[in-house]
């Protein structure tokens, strides 16, 4: 297995991080470990939508970054897209 790296920066108004997802590979309930600069390193799943070609994203985060989870997920889906 080959471990990816992908790098991410989220600007908001309220907002800016900037951190890498580090996994494995997009399958259904791949783990991605995030690391956003200056704060602990959480872990979020891939859990396949049923209904829609694409991934529902969980966290058990209680901070602010939980928001984040879809977004970051976007991200790791959209780059999963490219590489194919």
């Amino acid at each position: 297995m080959n471990t990816t790296i992908i790098p991410f920066n989220i600007k908001s108004n309220t907002m800016n991080c900037k951190g890498e997802a580090i996994g494995n590979d997009l399958e259904n309930r791949s783990l991605f470990k995030v690391a956003i600069k200056g704060q602990e390193p959480f872990y979020i799943q891939a859990i396949p939508d049923n209904e829609l070609p694409c991934y529902e994203w969980t966290s058990y985060l209680e901070n602010d970054n939980k928001r984040l989870v879809p977004i970051i997920g976007k991200i790791i889906e959209r780059y999963y897209s490219r590489t194919k």
